[in-house]
């Protein structure tokens, strides 16, 4: 026995499959989304005096409030352009080498993607010169707040597809 199928039956029907089509839509456009965030840089250099760990590292400022960390590491030619940094905007991501025995042509931050709450800085180191003296290099960039921030997020310093250094800061 064979159920007669009328046009209202074939309304609901019509009506579930959309139903479900844009339901799979919705939820296939909630996945992580790479954003690539542009940046600027605020300054290169390859001796940080404060900076003494032999490893890679993360700095970020947030705020006008935070720059104080920076003292020491970097210039005050770069701290006096971070208190001039419009924070609404902007956060600031501060990519450190480490400490060296030899001159280094220093690090240099390529790409900076968010992915939801994690925000990967991609970065090239050069070469050692093969001069002795002692290099800290880094680099300091200006990051563009693109899209949604007001949380809590997870940076990596990656280098050759490793992460060296990570840490969480809270991004206004």
């Amino acid at each position: 026995m064979f159920i007669k199928a009328t046009p209202y039956k074939y309304r609901i029907l019509y009506t579930l499959l959309l139903t479900m089509l844009s339901t799979l839509m919705l939820l296939s456009a909630c996945g992580p989304q790479e954003i690539e965030l542009p940046f600027e840089t605020i300054e290169r250099s390859n001796y940080s005096p404060r900076y003494e760990e032999r490893k890679p590292g993360l700095m970020i400022i947030a705020n006008g409030d935070e720059i104080d960390q920076l003292t020491g590491f970097v210039t005050h030619r770069a701290l006096s352009q971070l208190q001039e940094l419009d924070y609404d905007k902007y956060f600031v991501v501060v990519a450190f080498l480490g400490w060296y025995h030899k001159v280094h042509e220093g690090i240099r931050i390529e790409q900076i993607i968010r992915q939801n709450n994690l925000v990967f800085i991609h970065a090239q180191v050069g070469e050692i010169t093969g001069k002795d003296a002692i290099s800290s290099p880094y680099h300091i960039v200006k990051v563009q707040k693109v899209g949604r921030w007001g949380t809590e997020i997870d940076f990596s310093l990656v280098i050759d597809k490793d992460i060296v250094a990570s840490l969480s800061h809270y991004i206004p």
